[in-house]
C-alpha cells in the first residue's frame, strides 16, 4: 500500500504525514491486500482544515472517495480515519452481498 500525502497552506506535514499513515494502517485492516494507493491532501482555509482522500482497491479497479472537514487538525484527522474504515466496511459488505446473491441465484436456478 502506497500513502501519498500532500499539504496545501500547510506547514508541520512531517507529524501529520505519521499521524494519518499510523491511523489509515488500523483503520484498512479490513482490506490487508486490496488498497493499491492511498492520495491524502491536506489543506487548510481560512479556520478549517479539509481533509480528501482518494482510496484506489485492486478489487475491481474501484476508487473511493473521501472528503472531511473540521476546525481542529487532530478532529479532522479522526473523523477522516472513522470515515474511511466505515467507507471500506461498506465496500466489502457490498462485494460480499453481491458473492452472496450470485451463488444463491445459481443454486435456485438447478
Amino acid at each position: 500500500m502506497k500513502i501519498t500525502i500532500t499539504g496545501r497552506h500547510f506547514r508541520n506535514l512531517e507529524e501529520v504525514r505519521e499521524l494519518i499513515e499510523k491511523k489509515l494502517n488500523n483503520a484498512f485492516k479490513v482490506f490487508p491486500n486490496s488498497i493499491k494507493n492511498v492520495r491524502v491532501i491536506i489543506s487548510k482555509n481560512l479556520y478549517l482544515y479539509s481533509i480528501e482522500a482518494l482510496i484506489e482497491l485492486t478489487l475491481k479497479k474501484k476508487v473511493v472517495p473521501i472528503v472531511c472537514e473540521h476546525k481542529d487538525l487532530r478532529t479532522a484527522i479522526d473523523l477522516f480515519t472513522a470515515k474511511s474504515s466505515l467507507q471500506m466496511q461498506r465496500v466489502k459488505g457490498k462485494l460480499i452481498s453481491k458473492k452472496r446473491t450470485t451463488t444463491a441465484t445459481i443454486r435456485k436456478e438447478n
